[in-house]
């Protein structure tokens, strides 16, 4: 005879469908025997939702196609922009109703809810402030996610019906969400025969620069997440969100090379450390800027070193002949110019962007004590330009 069958045959079923003491050999192997069939009913069969030991049917029809977040067509990025940065606006989509559930018996509760997992999103190791907080309180914290352009990343986050958006990269990991599903799952009592759940959601998405991107790169749009409706499990009840493409413009202002013709000196025009040559007029052009940038900013470097940064002097190259003088580099108004540090485009318009000039001056400028050695005698300075 089969054990199972046998076991079955031996023992009475106790009352209320609990293992009692009586006959507590023939009960206990009953519900051995049951176990298994016994933890079947702890499993929700799709359009059902267990609450006080009851089961709740509930009748589900949603949206039969993927959402698309409408990204911005064209992006421009700020050259100088650092890591973390916004390009270009939040975008969005959802609905006050993806799901209508309706509840077919009277239970005393119904479970419904919704969740998003990413689908094709990798973790970039960067995250950035949600500028918002979840509904216990805390700071939002987002994951930045890889996009086929190279120092481009995407964050996203979700709401399920009125509730603050949270990460789509930090699961829920509770047992009616389990990871890598981020979403909720409520509950309304009483319910009755005919009561409607409407289930609302909004997914939001923004581009993150994490790194130097080139000029004319292009973000592809795709599936990047689904979300799945929750009739106290998850079910196979799933719509994909996708994004449009998007197209990277990097803005900048161009700044032509500037080569100042010295003029020539003689050695014995320098007459001790700290004398000067005659003194020419030089300028810096910043051309061409865009418009709404927030601010332009320029760093001067001296790839040779600088010999006395109160004054501006700046050594000259490795292959210069001449010895005992380096070019000071003042501004148009004779103060000394600031190196390794930068300064602000004063001038710049982000109303209107256009062309403007930086003039500075230069001199040879005696650096030693000892009598000046003629020779060629050339400096080079490195400008940086950067955007906000």
């Amino acid at each position: 005879m089969n054990p199972f069958r046998q076991d079955v045959a031996k023992a009475k079923r106790p009352a209320s469908g609990q293992c009692r003491a009586r006959a507590r050999a023939n009960a206990s192997r009953w519900c051995r025997a049951l176990a298994t069939v016994a933890c079947l009913g702890w499993l929700a069969a799709p359009g059902q939702s267990r609450a006080n030991g009851k089961w709740a049917d509930v009748n589900c029809q949603g949206l039969p196609g993927p959402q698309t977040i409408s990204m911005p067509a064209i992006v421009t990025v700020p050259r100088g922009a650092p890591n973390g940065t916004l390009l270009g606006p939040w975008a969005s989509v959802g609905s006050p109703n993806y799901w209508t559930c309706t509840v077919t018996r009277t239970p005393p509760q119904v479970l419904v809810g919704m969740a998003y997992r990413p689908l094709t999103l990798v973790p970039t190791g960067m995250s950035i402030a949600g500028g918002s907080k979840d509904r216990w309180g805390r700071d939002v914290v987002l994951t930045v996610f890889r996009t086929n352009v190279e120092g481009v990343g995407l964050a996203v986050k979700v709401s399920v019906h009125d509730l603050p958006a949270v990460d789509l990269g930090t699961p829920t990991g509770s047992p009616n969400v389990p990871v890598p599903w981020v979403g909720v799952v409520w509950g309304n009592r009483p319910d009755h025969v005919g009561d409607v759940h409407r289930i609302a959601g909004t997914a939001i998405a923004a581009l993150v620069k994490t790194g130097p991107i080139a000029a004319g790169s292009v973000v592809s749009g795709g599936a990047i997440a689904e979300m799945a409706l929750s009739e106290g499990v998850l079910t196979d009840k799933r719509v994909i969100i996708q994004t449009t493409a998007t197209a990277l413009a990097v803005q900048a202002c161009s700044t032509p090379d500037v080569a100042v013709a010295m003029p020539k000196q003689k050695a014995g025009d320098f007459t001790g450390m700290g004398s000067a040559g005659a003194t020419v007029g030089f300028s810096l052009r910043v051309n061409n800027c865009p418009a709404n940038l927030n601010r332009v900013r320029y760093q001067f470097d001296a790839p040779n070193g600088v010999i006395d940064a109160a004054i501006g002097v700046i050594a000259l190259t490795a292959d210069s002949t001449a010895g005992g003088v380096g070019i000071r580099i003042t501004t148009d108004a004779g103060a000394a110019l600031t190196f390794g540090s930068p300064g602000t485009l004063t001038a710049y318009s982000k109303t209107t962007g256009g062309s403007y000039s930086i003039p500075l001056k230069a001199a040879y400028y005696q650096t030693q004590s000892a009598a000046v050695t003629p020779g060629k005698a050339n400096a080079a300075l490195i400008v940086t330009m950067t955007y906000e």
